[in-house]
């Protein structure tokens, strides 16, 4: 009797247990079961909140950089505008002042006078050099009209009271006043930069007191450069190298005609002599 009554007891015991026990279960499972599915809308909402983010920061990204880098067509406009507005400060006429040295190289001629002949020279002549030149045309091909006056002095042989040579010499001032002409092309380098080639010729008048008349005659090839300082004003340097003539007379010998025994004046043959000539002058130009 004693054993079966801890056998009903312990049945009594776990029939009483029982309902409880599974009464716990279902609840955890519930527990477990909102856990997870709490869990699943958490990584729901954080893929959702990361797949709207990432179109948000590229959105930010490419602000950012539409703010950083200016719109190429607004920039290209500011440069079609700046052309329009001043491609070249290059006038198609401009007028200027050049001052610098100017001179010939030695050449060699022969003096004929009534009983000999020496062998002379002109003696190579430099001195003071300013022009006033006018350019037709800017950029690319043009023309150049330049009036110029030179100061130089050359010896002069010296003849007695018949006209015959003496051997000796004497300095004599000489004053050209002369003009040079000749197309150019100016090579526009860098907006304020130009670089000019040309070739022409220029003539001159010489005055003097020494001789009766006195010419130049020369070829003559300009390299220059242009620099604009402002919009209006530009600095000019230039070099012009050339070959050419220069024609000196005497002054008419006196001479007694032996058919009507009267003095009468004979022009003196002209004395031409080829050489070298340079010019290096600075100065400006407007505009």
């Amino acid at each position: 009797m004693r054993e079966r009554t801890v056998s009903l007891a312990s049945n009594v015991d776990d029939a009483e247990l029982g309902p409880a026990v599974a009464a716990r279960g279902v609840s955890l499972n519930s527990y477990i079961g909102l856990a997870t599915a709490a869990a699943w809308a958490l990584s729901v909402l954080a893929l959702t909140s990361l797949a709207q983010a990432e179109p948000r920061h590229a959105l930010a990204l490419s602000g950012a950089q539409a703010l950083s880098e200016p719109p190429a067509p607004e920039a290209q406009q500011e440069d079609e505008l700046a052309e329009a507005r001043d491609p070249t400060p290059m006038a198609i006429l401009g007028i200027g002042v050049k001052l610098g040295v100017a001179g010939t190289a030695r050449s060699k001629l022969t003096v004929t006078g009534d009983t000999r002949s020496l062998q002379s020279r002109i003696d190579p002549r430099r001195g003071f050099h300013a022009s006033v030149p006018l350019q037709f045309g800017a950029s690319g091909f043009g023309w150049t009209l330049e009036p110029y006056v030179s100061r130089s002095s050359i010896s002069h042989a010296l003849r007695n009271e018949s006209g015959v040579l003496t051997g000796g010499s004497e300095q004599v001032d000489l004053t050209a006043w002369g003009i040079y002409t000749g197309p150019v092309v100016n090579i526009h380098v860098v907006r304020p930069l130009y670089l000019s080639l040309g070739l022409g010729v220029r003539g001159a008048y010489i005055a003097n007191d020494g001789f009766d008349y006195a010419f130049d005659a020369y070829m003559r090839a300009p390299i220059g450069a242009t620099y604009y300082v402002t919009d209006q004003l530009a600095l000019v340097v230039e070099l012009g190298l050339g070959y050419g003539l220069s024609i000196f007379a005497d002054h008419p010998r006196v001479r007694i005609d032996p058919l009507t025994n009267r003095l009468r004046s004979v022009p003196e043959e002209p004395q031409v002599g080829k050489a070298f000539a340079w010019d290096c002058t600075l100065g400006v130009r407007l505009p």
